[in-house]
């Protein structure tokens, strides 16, 4: 409360008194006058802090733009510093297998790489049938068995789900869907190697071949391709045919088609466009970096016929189940591709087994 005018009391009562009465309304004034500036002094703090608040809400929001979507939602696989999310790492390769030897299957893998959301690429060092990843044994002939490989990020490797219900030696066969082998393959730590959680291989009584557990993305079959003759869908395209690149003329080797239930459209404009299944690795014009069409956005190109970039402008889901391809080219891996006309370039990525 703000201290009061007060007339004089001199005169009318003893000095002293009067002394005192007059110090008190002194002291009075002095502690309101303390009050009044610490009041403002903390006032002020509270402005500042305030102040401090609003900037670095300013600079955590304008982080945000900046971060990929992918870092803010999830990493996809947990680690010792990564939480676990809903964006999902992608691995593309060949995981392939060998039975040539009686009730035994050998899986090994070419090309193996792994994506991460945040843009992370591991490549997984190729192995081969005489060093596999994995060599079972004790299985028995013409029996179909599931396997769960998977890529463990602490160990750095690629392993094989062993869990109750398992046979062979090591036990990583199943004859059976195993619930607990899924499990392990996707659990924390771990990235899954195969879309549907298990790869599948049938054990011989000895002279088998072998064949492909997994693969890398593909092309739909209704894309068009260069060939010495004219344009061709890659649905009528034959092993030995020649197809036009970047770098020359380069033979069909091998091809393997299969069933994909949608496809990724990229839209470039003028007629252009490409429809890939979500796994296809596409090489970016930017930096060479291939990466996941389903991890693409507006940002990427890809590089043309011409040389030039190739802009995307648009990317859309086409929800259509078809035949898509995956091709070995030899002896050249570029290729020049397109919805209508040949004027993108994309490279098989592994060998098709």
């Amino acid at each position: 409360m703000p201290v009061q005018n007060r007339y004089s009391l001199r005169g009318k009562i003893n000095d002293e008194a009067a002394q005192s009465i007059d110090d008190l309304y002194t002291t009075a004034g002095q502690l309101q006058t303390q009050i009044a500036t610490t009041n403002e002094n903390l006032q002020k703090q509270i402005t500042a802090v305030q102040a401090a608040i609003a900037q670095q809400g300013g600079q955590i929001s304008q982080a945000m733009t900046v971060i990929p979507a992918a870092q803010l939602t999830a990493q996809g696989v947990s680690s010792g510093t990564t939480a676990q999310g809903s964006i999902l790492p992608t691995p593309t390769g060949g995981l392939l297998y060998d039975n040539a030897t009686a009730n035994t299957i050998k899986w090994y893998y070419t090309g193996l790489i792994i994506y991460l959301p945040d843009g992370t690429v591991i490549p997984v060092p190729d192995t081969t049938v005489a060093n596999p990843s994995i060599s079972v044994s004790g299985l028995t002939p013409s029996t179909t068995y599931n396997f769960y490989p998977y890529y463990n990020v602490d160990r750095k490797q690629v392993l094989w789900a062993l869990v109750p219900g398992g046979t062979g030696t090591p036990a990583a066969a199943y004859a059976a869907k195993s619930i607990l082998g899924a499990q392990l393959a996707n659990g924390d730590g771990n990235i899954g190697l195969s879309p549907a959680s298990s790869v599948t291989a049938a054990a011989t009584s000895g002279g088998g071949g072998g064949g492909s557990g997994g693969g890398s993305g593909c092309v739909r079959s209704s894309m068009v391709v260069q060939t010495r003759r004219s344009l061709l869908t890659l649905a009528h395209l034959q092993i030995g045919d020649e197809i036009l690149g970047p770098t020359g003329w380069t033979f069909v080797e091998r091809k393997k088609t299969t069933v994909q239930p949608h496809f990724i459209r990229f839209d470039f404009g003028r007629g252009d466009f490409l429809d890939v299944t979500p796994t296809e690795p596409m090489p970016n014009f930017q930096n060479g970096l291939r990466l996941p069409a389903k991890l693409w956005s507006m940002e990427n190109m890809l590089k043309s016929r011409s040389g030039m970039p190739a802009v995307i402008q648009s990317i859309s889901l086409v929800p259509e189940s078809d035949q898509a391809v995956s091709l070995l080219l030899n002896p050249y891996h570029e290729f020049f591709v397109g919805g209508k006309r040949a004027s993108l370039v994309l490279s098989n990525s592994v060998p098709v087994k």
